[in-house]
């Protein structure tokens, strides 16, 4: 809005206060002389009724006279008390309008005062606009760089906006032509979980097997003692295989593992098979069926044959087993050990987990 409609405006509204001040006297006065009017009009009736009550006592004697007297002099009291109502009728008019007339000069100064106030402000509004101006011509120079960035970063924000909404619009068609096919639209937040649950049943179940491995197709044993040096030693972990030799028999040289009287677990090699003849030389040959055994795994010869110093038959499902340090080893060649049936296997030996740097197959 300009100043010119402000200053129009503000005219309008201090002539609509000042019609309304007017209209409110001119209210006033109307009231003021309606009552002086009734008061008047009573006064009338009230000396027309003396009249009358003086007119009907004309034939009474003295006495009459002096009431008709007290009545004259009541009529000359209440024209008296009329002339004084009438003078304070025109009293309280002239009072009215003389309200009437400040109150028109205190809304004459108050718009003089408030043109005074636009005026000023029309001076002020004309000198901002001649400074912003100066400012504008000033900074001319400047302004077609300013528009040229404007507009190429409008650009790049209208091809972004239409970017995403042509992206929009293709995946608005694919999930169309997927409905149409007959195909399911598919949520990617489900499919993370699916993922995620996919990923825990697998883990559950990778767990369960190496439960299952540990406890029932396999187990730990650690080696203690020096029986089977040079090929394993003390604080050896082995992993032994509890599963195969219930689908195939024990091979010679195989490493196995079977319990003992007192509860404890030997490892031990396998030497001879069931049905064999065996039989140890007191040079330390081990004789199979009459014949030397060919193998390297005794870290040094046999000193004491024990009870193999007289040959012997395997019967059905036992085995003949020595330890690899063959004179620190208690094995088949002692009383109390024995030949071991296949029964008594707990499982293969079949690799060493640590320490890390031994890890591998067991020969």
């Amino acid at each position: 809005m300009n100043f010119q409609e402000e200053e129009n405006d503000f005219f309008k509204l201090a002539e609509e206060e000042s019609a309304e001040r007017e209209r409110k006297e001119q209210k006033k006065l109307e009231k003021a002389e309606k009552r002086a009017e009734k008061r008047a009009l009573k006064l009338k009736k009230k000396e027309e009724k003396r009249h009358k009550k003086l007119g009907l006592s004309d034939d009474v004697d003295a006495e009459s006279t002096e009431s008709k007297e007290g009545a004259a002099d009541e009529v000359s009291s209440s024209e008296e008390e009329a002339s004084a109502d009438a003078v304070t009728v025109v009293d309280i008019v002239t009072t009215a309008e003389e309200d009437t007339s400040t109150e028109n000069g205190t809304a004459t100064e108050e718009v003089k005062a408030k043109e005074e106030a636009t005026s000023s402000d029309k001076e002020t509004a004309s000198k901002e606009a001649s400074a912003l101006e100066e400012e504008v011509a000033s900074q001319g120079d400047e302004s077609p760089a300013r528009d040229l960035a404007a507009s190429d970063s409008e650009n790049t924000e209208k091809k972004s906006l239409e970017s995403e909404k042509d992206s929009e619009d293709d995946d608005k068609k694919s999930r169309r032509r997927k409905r149409k096919r007959g195909e399911k639209y598919r949520d990617p937040n489900l499919n993370i979980v699916q993922e995620l649950l996919s990923l825990i049943v697998y883990i559950g179940v990778v767990i369960l097997i190496c439960f299952i491995i540990m406890n029932f197709v396999g187990g730990r044993v650690q080696v203690e003692g020096p029986s089977m040096q040079d090929t394993l030693y003390t604080g050896d972990n082995l992993w032994v295989d509890r599963v195969s030799y219930k689908f195939s028999d024990p091979k010679r040289f195989d490493v196995v593992v079977f319990p003992v009287a007192d509860g404890s677990y030997y490892i031990k090699r396998v030497i001879g098979l069931p049905g064999e003849k065996v039989q140890i030389l007191p040079d330390g040959t081990i004789l199979i069926n009459d014949k030397a055994l060919d193998e390297h795994y005794g870290k040094e010869t046999i000193w004491d044959p024990g009870i193999a110093a007289q040959p012997f038959y395997l019967g059905k499902d036992e085995y003949f087993v020595l330890g690899d340090n063959r004179n620190d080893s208690h094995d088949s060649r002692a009383s109390d050990i024995g030949n071991i049936s296949k029964d008594d296997i707990f499982g293969k030996a079949v690799l060493r987990l640590s320490p890390i740097e031994k890890f591998g197959k067991i020969d």
